[in-house]
């Protein structure tokens, strides 16, 4: 995450693009997202410089960018090492130098880890608005028409981010640790949860997702339905405790990660542990009871 002055300095490098969209916001026309898909990065055909300007009435406030990878070619950490250690860190994370994912990501069933390793890797650096523009959902909604008109545009298999804080938003004195830091940065998993976006696993700190799971997930507010069901994972559900609910329909709560709460329509299905979501929605953590 960085802000929005660092921001515009990173896109005044963009290069020619080789697509470009201007779209309005779904909910305040007043606002447009103007998104862009590069040619090159640093002359590099297999790398396409993402970006994408978010204004209000006619002026700039916010924006972010990425990188697509091509991973037809081999040498992906190469290619990653181009762009930034951010993207060089997250791709030898999650993937092989040839590209193919790595094994222990959770919530991948084993035909969606194979699609997913191959194609275009999506890579989202920077999404940043100003402080007065914060707070409505406004970059998510702006990441989720960047996420859609890329998938159009040139489809993509897998997409990661590392959900950090604006600076802007944490407290001056805060340090690494602090209830202040941990408090904006579980803020921030849980806004990019709500698109699809999945934690890699209960250690790591990056998360990915797949062109299927993109949605636009509403909070609910509110205490949380009762369950006692313990899954490992966003989008594949392979594990609930050891157990299987083949044949079942029901409603089952999710934790995850840090304990993030969610709500989860589940259908077994027969002969397999595997569950298929029906519906994910967000859910806030239901409110303790005085000691």
């Amino acid at each position: 995450m960085a802000d929005v002055e660092a921001w515009m300095e990173d896109s005044e490098e963009e290069e020619e693009a080789l697509a470009r969209c201007t779209v309005a916001d779904s909910l305040d026309a007043r606002y447009e997202y103007e998104f862009s898909l590069g040619n090159s990065y640093d002359g590099c055909d297999e790398l396409k410089p993402i970006t994408v300007e978010v204004k209000h009435d006619g002026r700039t406030i916010g924006g972010g960018n990425g990188s697509m990878v091509d991973r037809s070619f081999g040498g992906f950490y190469e290619l990653c090492d181009i762009v930034s250690q951010e993207l060089c860190d997250m791709g030898s994370d999650f993937a092989s130098d040839d590209g193919t994912l790595k094994p222990g990501i959770d919530g991948l069933t084993a035909a969606q880890h194979a699609n997913a390793s191959h194609g275009n890797f999506v890579h989202i650096e920077i999404v940043s608005l100003e402080a007065e523009h914060r707070g409505a959902d406004l970059g998510l909604r702006c990441l989720h028409g960047l996420l859609a008109w890329l998938s159009k545009t040139r489809p993509w298999t897998f997409a990661v981010l590392f959900p950090a804080p604006a600076p802007g938003s944490i407290p001056p004195d805060s340090d690494h640790g602090s209830p202040a830091l941990k408090a904006a940065a579980l803020k921030i998993r849980r806004q990019w949860m709500r698109l699809g976006f999945a934690r890699k696993s209960e250690t790591s700190s990056y998360f990915y997702l797949l062109p299927s799971r993109l949605a636009l997930g509403p909070k609910i507010q509110g205490p949380v339905p009762p369950g006692n069901y313990d899954l490992v994972s966003i989008g594949g559900l392979t594990s609930e405790k050891g157990n299987t609910l083949n044949g079942k329909v029901g409603t089952v709560v999710m934790y995850h990660g840090d304990k993030q709460r969610y709500e989860v329509n589940v259908r077994g299905e027969t002969g397999t542990t595997a569950f298929k979501v029906e519906n994910l929605a967000f859910c806030d953590e239901p409110a303790r009871a005085p000691a």
